[in-house]
């Protein structure tokens, strides 16, 4: 189901680009463009996310900037009125989220499970509000995926196995995430972020050298993650 939806939108982005390329071109008149439509790119991508994705806010969020912007662009309210009606929602979407949150039981450990991908054991860790704590204590560690939203989460990885190059991919809304690395491990970043950023305060040591590197990938959406 996932795959089929990706190929749709896939579809869909390559027919807008070729219409654009084509009327840019001159090939084509401008009876396919409407006030606004660029916003599609923002909106059609959020739809898709809204309902691929776990986590819900984020792609609220962004489909909320896109259909603004498209009433902007229709008229239907002022270009000056973008930013506090998106400030509004975004109040909104924290309302609700955390009317849901005290509805929901609080577990006490987040939600781990163990997928195969490409030949190895990949730790699936879910968290939902409140404050999770992972360890990986003499445990083989391949890699994980963590999705959280308005929570946080500490992995602590300093007494974990590593015996390779490892990802983590992260997705994650509103939360903080700590992550206990080794001194040994080095660290490559490559997320994209919206109002969201990774700080790696360890302290450098020219003594020691990098054995392995843990690759950090995925998205964040007002999240922070500390490497400690």
């Amino acid at each position: 189901m996932k795959r089929t939806t990706s190929v749709t939108l896939g579809i869909v982005l390559l027919i807008f680009g070729i219409l654009w390329l084509l009327y840019l071109l001159g090939v084509i008149d401008s009876t396919f463009v409407f006030d606004g439509w660029w916003t599609l790119f923002i909106i059609v991508p959020s739809l898709y996310s809204l309902f691929t994705s776990r986590h819900k806010v984020g792609p609220v969020l962004a489909l909320g900037i896109g259909v603004l912007l498209l009433l902007a662009a229709q008229g239907v309210i002022y270009y000056s009125m973008v930013g506090r009606l998106f400030l509004a929602i975004l109040i909104i979407v924290i309302g609700l989220a955390l009317i849901v949150g005290r509805r929901r039981p609080q577990p006490s450990v987040a939600d781990i499970s163990t997928v195969s991908r490409d030949g190895k054991d990949i730790k699936q860790i879910n968290a939902t509000f409140g404050e999770h704590k992972v360890n990986f204590d003499n445990q083989r560690f391949q890699g994980a995926d963590i999705s959280s939203s308005f929570g946080s989460v500490k992995v602590d990885l300093r007494q974990a196995l590593i015996s390779e190059d490892i990802i983590i991919s992260l997705d994650c809304s509103f939360s903080g995430i700590v992550l206990l690395c080794p001194a040994d491990l080095n660290v490559q970043v490559s997320t994209n972020n919206f109002l969201g950023g990774i700080s790696d305060k360890r302290t450098p040591s020219a003594a020691s050298a990098h054995r392995h590197t843990l690759y950090l990938t995925g998205t964040l959406t007002l999240s922070g993650v500390d490497i400690l």
